[in-house]
């Protein structure tokens, strides 16, 4: 064991995977925080007449985009990087309908930022030191920073989905990637000649299932780092075309650039004056050897023990573990299910550990609805609100964490008519003042397109779908700032 941590140490990089890191992560963060700010009347309830927030959390959240821009930019980085923790705390540890599982991933790595190294090749922290004292602080960094990173970021977030996915009919049968992408409300784009292939489709799914198994344990091993990578962007890649969750997949693909050999960003870098006269690369960094732990990775490491041991309660509340938990300790079941989620309610927030059941059956099965809303102005003109297109598919501003929002608490696979009603208020609301409409006398007309749940891989099924009729389901009609609701039982048409 003491051997292995050793040459997590003692094989050095030359740091440029982890300045990339460190820049796009920044920038995913970045794009995050904007739509935050886009999003507040909704998220932080400011939406008069009906809820007034006490706070205004604009200035909270500018100042986050400057601490970004710092981390981005590498200035005062380990400054930035606490900033950008506790910035992260406040408020994405706080979210409850505006979250969705790209939190967990920024608050985990925002603190395990904490610990890598100042001063590497790409920060401006390096370049001004550099000028000052015609010298850099470091020429190498251990390349267990990388995996550590990617291990949290990606490794065991892969591995617990497994545990989920493996409980489930659709990824088991191979439909994990096209059922989603085929689903109208889920499509980011219309990819139906790609989904009409098949073999690609069930080939992509039974792929992605035996990726997030083995990359745990291939991580350690350079040798697979090529195929790690390739697949790795490939899938990352993918969702943000399929899938209107940009920053979630450019999130996660952001770690592959971790894994990246050192020589390819040499053999690129080297042409630059700035790599030349401010980075101090000569070329890649071999192992080395040393006998003593930066302490900085020790803390590291020992973060990632923690993260396991809370991780593995998170087990408990996968299929696949309830089941387990269920035979082998039925008596004890309810209790470790108490415990693990009592757990998880203090991870989830602190760490961004908790359980990955992402795009599951159960988030699709019996989702037989789309919702669109259109203002109809006093003069009679309809203007379709920027949430869900002609085809019913998402548009304008129902993207990452609204898009979340929208089909799975505004709508559900099992409709709630009361809530519904409620979150479509708000939405009109807050569209209305992006539009400087004062809701005196406008009418908003809710309509319902029916959709099916596949029972299997089925040609041009996104399509077919997107071509069913719309019906007008219920109005919400404004006078004077106050509103008035009526709606069909949507479930029931």
């Amino acid at each position: 064991m003491r051997k292995a941590l050793l040459n997590l140490h003692c094989s050095q990089t030359s740091g440029i995977g982890l300045s990339l890191f460190r820049i796009l992560f920044a920038l995913v963060v970045f794009a995050e925080v904007c739509q935050i700010i886009y999003l507040e009347g909704l998220i932080f309830k400011n939406l008069p007449p009906f809820q007034v927030s006490e706070t205004d959390p604009t200035f909270f959240l500018v100042a986050w985009l400057g601490v970004l821009v710092a981390l981005a930019a590498g200035f005062h980085v380990k400054i930035a990087a606490i900033c950008n923790y506790l910035l992260t705390l406040a408020s994405l540890g706080t979210f409850t309908s505006f979250e969705y599982h790209l939190d967990y991933a920024i608050i985990g790595l925002s603190f395990l930022i904490l610990f890598i190294p100042s001063y590497d090749p790409l920060s401006l922290d390096r370049f001004l030191y550099r000028k000052k004292r015609a010298k850099t602080p470091n020429s190498s960094f251990p390349l267990g920073y990388n995996l550590l990173l990617l291990f949290l970021g990606a490794g065991i977030v892969y591995f617990d989905s497994i545990f989920h996915k493996i409980a489930s009919p659709m990824w088991m049968a191979g439909l994990g990637m096209w059922q989603p992408a085929s689903l109208p409300f889920a499509a980011g784009l219309d990819l139906t000649p790609l989904l009409n292939q098949k073999w690609l489709m069930l080939s992509l799914g039974y792929l992605t299932l035996i990726f997030e198994t083995v990359f745990l344990f291939l991580l350690p091993f350079r040798k697979t780092h090529a195929a790690l990578v390739t697949i790795g962007f490939g899938l990352h890649v993918g969702i943000v075309l399929a899938f209107p969750i940009p920053c979630f997949g450019l999130g996660v693909a952001a770690l592959y650039f971790l894994l990246i050999p050192d020589h390819w960003y040499l053999r690129l870098l080297k042409k630059t004056e700035f790599a030349e006269r401010y980075c101090d690369i000569e070329g890649e960094v071999i192992s080395q050897k040393h006998t003593r732990f930066p302490v900085n990775l020790k803390l590291g490491l020992t973060f990632v023990g923690v993260t396991l041991l809370l991780q593995f309660f998170c087990l408990f509340e996968s299929p696949t573990g309830r089941k387990f938990i269920a035979e082998k300790f039925p008596e004890k079941a309810q209790q470790i299910h108490n415990f693990s989620t009592s757990v998880i309610g203090y991870s989830t927030p602190l760490l961004g550990i908790h359980p990955h059941g992402v795009f599951m059956d159960w988030h699709f099965s019996g989702y037989n609805h789309i919702v669109s809303v259109t203002h109809r102005s006093p003069d009679g003109v309809k203007t379709r609100l920027p949430l869900i297109d002609e085809r019913g598919m998402p548009t304008g501003l129902n993207v990452g964490r609204f898009w979340v929002y929208y089909t799975f608490r505004v709508n559900a696979p099992n409709l709630n008519s009361q809530a519904l009603a409620a979150r479509l208020r708000d939405i009109t609301i807050f569209w209305a003042r992006k539009n400087s409409i004062n809701l005196l006398d406008d009418t908003f007309e809710i309509m319902v397109k029916k959709v099916d749940s596949p029972s299997g891989w089925e040609k041009d099924f996104l399509r077919q779908q997107s071509k069913r009729p719309w019906q007008k389901a219920g109005e919400l009609v404004w006078r004077n700032r106050q509103v008035s609701v009526t709606m069909k039982d949507i479930e029931s048409l």
